[in-house]
This record gives structure tokens, sequence and C-alpha cells, in this order.
């Protein structure tokens, strides 16, 4: 995908210091190797993927085909279960590998984690929910999508956003998070603005500021956290959002009214999102690039799933023989696979492909 016409909300960051010679080649060499394992891993882990939905799609076409409602439902948990848990399972591999890309900043590592847009129904509004993460976190799983500022613009755009410095861009008021208290910011904002931004960078520098009690300002701006406890990397100041999106390639128009008649414009699947708790910690050129290459890679999975549960007509064939029995199986109805699958129990087919592209 072609992020060249991408545009960049708010980045007041800068890129990574320049290495040349042996350093240089040397630094190109670990991540370049990190990419080429990175592809290795994910290649087997999609044909193996793919080969496993098969095998259970078909065993459930067998089932609809011999009408026993008890093999049904047993054929479509299997289905779900491999559609969902197996997913899971590999995104958890592959967060792994994307964090060990960054190995060239030194050792600083970002956070890396795997969110989709989702509507319950119609009449709710467009949620974020998360898929996978690095490492576990202890706040909510699932906001607004329009409360936060990169997400709105990704989802609304389909192009990536990068801001390296949060604290300066909510204190110029350009930046939202649903996991912001706004009663706190204001006491954030008036500590952070007792200095124009280029001098306070220069006073914190030579320690005639002190970083630790802005920080602290910073950690109690954040929700469902007591400031003495919470984790520098839960208050990030530097994020990086890369769209799983189609939106840029050239894709006939008999395409896209055959897979995804009723999709947005913007084509976007998920998210691919980096955070880390300093600011100026993303390098636009080197760091997107990074990204959309794992975006490419992994978004065969996601294709996969969405081509089991919205375009075969035997999974919606599954749900609405299981619906009309009494007895009808809802295990696969669980956290994780409720985002992943269709909208709602009810929709039709044109109408779940337009809540969950």
């Amino acid at each position: 995908m072609n992020s060249s016409e991408t545009k960049i909300v708010y980045n007041q960051g800068r890129s990574a210091t320049v290495t040349h010679g042996p350093a240089r080649s040397a630094e190109l060499g670990v991540t370049i190797k990190h990419l080429k394992d990175s592809l290795c891993e994910v290649q087997g882990r999609f044909v193996q993927y793919a080969d496993r939905c098969y095998v259970a799609h078909r065993a459930l076409q067998m089932a609809l085909n011999n009408t026993n409602v008890k093999d049904i439902r047993n054929c479509f948990d299997e289905l779900n279960d491999i559609l969902n848990n197996h997913l899971e399972a590999d995104l958890r591999v592959f967060t792994q590998h994307i964090r060990d890309t960054f190995e060239y900043k030194g050792g600083m590592y970002p956070r890396v984690c795997f969110k989709r847009p989702y509507q319950y129904s119609e009449k709710d509004v467009e949620k974020i929910i998360v898929i996978c993460r690095d490492r576990d976190t202890s706040y909510a799983k699932e906001y607004d999508l329009n409360k936060n500022t990169g997400f709105k613009f990704v989802n609304n755009t389909g192009n990536y956003f990068i801001c390296n410095d949060i604290p300066m861009a909510i204190s110029e008021e350009q930046y939202n998070n649903p996991r912001l208290e706004q009663n706190n910011l204001a006491t954030f904002r008036m500590e952070y603005n007792k200095y124009n931004h280029v001098l306070m960078k220069i006073l914190l520098k030579f320690h005639i500021v002190s970083k630790s009690s802005l920080d602290r300002a910073w950690k109690s701006a954040w929700r469902d956290f007591n400031t003495e406890y919470v984790k520098d990397v839960d208050c990030y100041k530097s994020t990086l959002i890369i769209p799983i999106t189609l939106s840029k390639n050239a894709l006939s128009a008999e395409f896209v009214q055959e897979f995804f008649p009723t999709a947005s414009r913007n084509l976007v699947f998920e998210f691919l999102c980096f955070d880390y708790h300093e600011t100026d910690y993303f390098d636009e050129n080197v760091d997107t690039s990074i990204g959309y290459i794992f975006a490419d890679m992994i978004s065969y999975h996601f294709l996969t799933h969405y081509c089991h549960t919205n375009l075969v007509t035997s999974y919606e064939r599954a749900r609405e023989t299981l619906d009309a029995d009494e007895k009808g199986s809802t295990r696969s109805r669980d956290e994780f696979s409720r985002p992943l699958q269709t909208a709602n129990r009810t929709a039709r087919p044109s109408q779940e492909r337009m809540l969950s592209p």
C-alpha cells in the first residue's frame, strides 16, 4: 500500500538521529533480518490458518447438507474457534515480531496492539475494540471511535496518524483521547503552558524545570489510575496508527462491489497501533514504512476471516439454523469473537458487510 498521500494531523516530533558508515549498515542489517524473519513467520502461519478455516468450513457445509442441528452446532463452534482464537494466537506472535523490529532504536521498544472499528448495530455509535496487545493492560478495551483524534482521522481518511508530542498537542487542544480526564487536563495544561513550548523543551533538557513534576501532572490526567502506581508506558506521549486497508490498492469496481458492496470508502479493516511513553519517539519515514509492511503482511489473516464470515452463505445459514433452534449455541459469541464476526445476529448479509467490513 502506498502511503505517499498520507497527511499528518499533528506531528511536533523529530526524526531519529541518522547514523552513517558501519554503524548504519549494522543497524539496517538488523532491521532487515527482523523483517525477513517476520515475513517467514507470517507466511507459515497464514497458510495454516487459511487451511484450517477451509477444512472447518467444509465440515460445516456438510453438516448443513445433512440438516443435523447438533452437528451444525459443533461445526459452527469449531469454525469460530479457528477463525477467532487461532487468529488471536497468531496476532500475539506477530506483535512480538513487530516489537522486535524496533531494536534499531537501541532497546527502546514501543507498545503494539491491533484494534478495529465496529458497530454493534446501525443505531449504535462506532466503537474502537482491542483485538490483541503485546502486553496486558487494566483499562477499558472499548470506547467511541470519534472521541480519539487519531482513530477518527485514520478512519475518515484511510491514512496514517502520527503525533510525537501528545502533551504539546493537548496543551494546544489539538488531540483528544477518551482515556484522558478533562478536569485533570486543566491542571496539566496550566503546568505545561507556564512557558512557550520551545523554551519548555530547553528548560527540561537542562533540568531547570522538573520533569518528574510535569510527569506527575501528565499521569494524573489519565483515567482510572493512581499516579503513585501507574506505569509510564500506560501514559504514552508518542503514537502512530497505521490502517490495515485496501484503499491504496488499484481495485476494480467489480471487485469492490462483489466483496464490499456497502463498506466505507476507505476499506479500513483494522488498525495497527504503536505508542511510547516519551516524546519524539517515532521516525516518520522509517517507522511508518515498518508499520505498513506489517499491516500488509497481516491483512491476509483479516481478509480470510472476513471472507469466511461475510461472503460465504453457509456461515449465515448456520447462524440462522442455530437461532431457530431453542438450543442454539452461544459459546461462539464471546468477548473476542463477537467484534470479529458480524454486527448482530439478525442483520441481513448486506447490513453485516456495512457494519463489520
